[in-house]
């Protein structure tokens, strides 16, 4: 394939004669391009997003064109423009009329910028094609199949179907595998029976012998008297093991090219009109029936029958090397029939190939299979697939809220996770809404922390928007142009578009692009921690294995839900306070009421294991209140105003074997005397007046969180021995 800077395209009549040209040229400076194709793809290629000059040439008169959105005129005239291509991507025929009506038809073609348009275009429609169609196939049993041509479909859901075996049949894999089954067949070895002259020489076996024995009309043969057979028969019956390639397995591959040539021909011949969708649609349907034609006229296949039944224990489709490739293709394409995709008509419809609206799909089901992993949960695609009178119909199109649900496991509870596809957020919603104007994102990642304070936080949103146009991360983070390119800026906006979301759309921690570029991603911070952030990542098609990029993206949420699942972050205090502030709060159950880094704990000593036995019976706590005592604790103090509070023993937190206890204060004080204290049994008190702080809860301390190692180094950075001491919930907790 080479460039170009100007090219003359023909303007061929209804009879295909020529009758004028069409002149294009790159405009100078810019970034278009003229490319020569090979012979499998139009002769002409533009590049979207392009702008080009063009001149039409042998023609008299104001000219007007079929793309009026395309060809934009300097003058009245129409003769001569530019012409901008936009996002659209394929084969674009042109009709030209003057005053008297249409001249005649010029056809060039539009290349995806980035990427490679004959590859991995259908690189992504082959993914989308198989997740669904593997859902079916769990579904429908093969030997339920009817192996006859099917009768007449729409032409619709013909394309659909031949869509996909466009974007299979051409693949390596499937021409690799075709090429080991015509030139390397499965051969079958069968008995033949031949008649053949005494006269000739016969190999001796027991059937032989009988034949001789039961000889109608033998032939005298006088050199057999001496052996005792005096006469032989004209002709015996001879077996033979021959190899032929007449087998199962290869009867099975000329049925399904069949059967793939008959989808093909049909939809052909359902598109017989003159416009530019059923020109594109002959197009390609041509091409594909050359490639099977080729393959079906191999002399192995003509040496093959046709099939009478599904050959369903053979382990040479399950199990051999290129012909379990093609049972593949045949099933997948067969059963994906079953399915109505009313998405599909945006992106690989006759004629246009909306490679945008494609990429937001393919990136929705990749950001599924990457949460899936993360979950250690297989994607239930069977959510996005609804049952219809007509059969099974993918519910994923643009425009259609969709959800998949999934469950993650934190150490600190589990997590669950829904990803949404054109979740749309507006001002007139309940609790997640936006609080400006709609917002609608490609996919929004919620994610449900387990209750935990007496506030409501709610979900945690984060946003992805799929934007096919953004080549690199320049085009969103880099500096604006100080020539305001158009383009340039517009792409610049996806990073303003990012921020709107983010900020517009309540409890949302991060907006990111993502693009099919090959840049290295990058995640931006607005503080230490990986939320709030917003970001680019770059993810692709691959012609084999995961698609580009998918572990970058992976590593990165792998960080978001270890965040998301943790307490202690300055993001999940932030969302309290902020909660605290502007909502009233709504009771809900949970060990803190607080964030951690918020929560009072108090310490206190118990002396011996009668004060321990005491301070459980009695539900209460008592510290010195005297004056002149030291480690008394005033009214004011910081340690009454404790939310829990967390007892040790005298020699250390493993006192008697004893983890801390941990309990729940209930909110009253109560002074008693040491005469009060004694009537009740407290074991030898030494002052005279004491506060005694009431226990509401016993708390388990192994689902605390709490580590005795740390209640030791600060019971031991006190500055008097068992004096009541204050920390954070924090400053106990587990590290690690």
């Amino acid at each position: 394939m080479s460039e170009a800077p100007v090219e003359m395209l023909p303007l061929l009549d209804a009879k295909g004669q020529e009758v004028g040209a069409l002149r294009l040229g790159v405009v100078p400076g810019g970034t278009a391009r003229i490319r020569r194709a090979d012979a499998q793809c139009a002769r002409v290629q533009l590049v979207e997003d392009g702008e080009y000059r063009y001149a039409w040439q042998g023609l008299e008169g104001p000219v007007r064109t079929s793309h009026p959105e395309l060809f934009k005129p300097d003058d009245t005239s129409g003769h001569t423009g530019r012409l901008r291509p936009g996002r659209f991507t394929g084969t674009v025929q042109v009709c030209v009329f003057d005053a008297d009506g249409a001249v005649g038809w010029v056809s060039f073609e539009v290349r995806s910028r980035k990427l490679h348009y004959e590859s991995e275009y259908r690189w992504m429609l082959r993914d989308i094609t198989e997740r669904f169609a593997e859902l079916v196939l769990q579904s429908f049993a093969a030997s339920t199949h009817r192996f006859a041509p099917s009768g007449d479909r729409a032409a619709g859901s013909l394309y659909q179907r031949f869509a996909f075996l466009a974007s299979v049949l051409g693949q390596d894999d499937v021409q690799d595998a075709m090429h080991r089954v015509l030139n390397r067949p499965k051969v079958a070895w069968v008995q033949e029976v031949e008649s053949r002259s005494t006269a000739r020489g016969i190999p001796p076996s027991s059937t032989m012998l009988r034949q001789v024995a039961r000889a109608a009309h033998p032939v005298a043969w006088p050199q057999g008297r001496a052996f005792g057979v005096p006469a032989l028969p004209r002709e015996l019956a001879v077996h033979r093991t021959v190899s032929t390639v007449d087998s199962p397995p290869n009867r099975f591959v000329r049925f399904a090219l069949e059967s793939f040539r008959d989808v093909v021909h049909r939809l052909a011949g359902q598109l017989d009109g003159t416009g530019p969708t059923h020109l594109r649609g002959r197009e390609e349907a041509a091409q594909l029936l050359a490639l099977l034609d080729r393959w079906l006229g191999h002399p192995m296949l003509r040496r093959v029958g046709p099939l009478r039944r599904f050959p369903s224990g053979s382990t040479v489709l399950q199990n051999q090397s290129g012909y379990r490739t093609i049972l593949r293709v045949f099933l997948l394409s067969d059963l994906a029939a079953k399915l109505s995709w009313d998405g599909a008509e945006t992106v690989f419809k006759a004629g246009k190939r909306d490679v945008a609206t494609l990429y937001e799909y393919w990136t929705y089901l990749e950001l599924a299979s990457v949460v899936g992993r993360l979950c250690g949960q297989a994607v239930d695609h069977a959510a996005l697939v609804k049952t219809s009178k007509d059969g099974l119909r993918i519910g994923l199109r643009s425009g259609a809220h969709q959800v998949l649900r999934f469950s993650y496991p934190h150490p600190e509870g589990t997590l669950a996770l829904r990803l949404h596809y054109n979740r749309s957020f507006s001002p007139a919603g309940a609790v997640d809404r936006s609080w400006t104007r709609l917002m609608r994102p490609d996919v929004s990642l919620e994610v449900v922390s387990p209750g935990r304070y007496d506030v409501h936080l709610g979900s945690t949103w984060l946003h992805f928007d799929a934007k096919y146009r953004v080549n690199g991360l320049a085009d969103v983070f880099g500096p604006p142009s100080e020539t305001s390119e158009p383009q340039r800026q517009a792409k610049r906006d996806d990073l303003l578009k990012m921020h709107a979301y983010r900020d517009a759309i309540l409890r949302s921690a991060g907006a990111y692009v993502l693009f099919p570029g090959d840049a290295e991603p990058e995640a931006l911070q607005r503080y230490s921690e990986v939320l709030p952030g917003l970001g680019a990542f770059s993810l692709r098609p691959t012609e084999e294995g995961p698609c580009a990029g998918r572990s970058e993206l992976q590593r990165f949420l792998a960080r978001v839900l270890k965040h998301l699942g943790s307490r202690t972050t300055a993001r999940e205090r932030d969302r309290y306070w902020r909660a605290r502030a502007w909502t009233r709060p709504d009771r809900d159950p949970g060990l803190l009421s607080q964030p951690p880094a918020d929560t009072l704990v108090g310490l206190g000593l118990l002396k011996s294991a009668a004060h321990r036995e005491w301070t459980a019976e009695q539900r209460l706590y008592c510290v010195r209140a005297d004056a002149d005592r030291r480690g008394h604790v005033g009214v004011r103090s910081r340690f009454l105003q404790s939310e829990l509070l967390v007892l040790y023993g005298a020699d250390g937190v493993h006192d008697d074997g004893h983890l801390p206890a941990l309990y729940r204060l209930g909110g009253s004080v109560t002074v008693l005397t040491r005469s009060e204290l004694e009537a009740r049994g407290y074991p030898s008190p030494g002052g005279e007046k004491y506060l005694a702080m009431e226990l509401s809860e016993a708390l388990p301390w192994a689902d605390s969180g709490l580590d005795a190692a740390r209640v030791d180094e600060a019971v031991g950075a006190a500055p008097a021995v068992g004096a009541p001491l204050v920390v954070r919930w924090l400053d106990l907790e587990s590290v690690g």
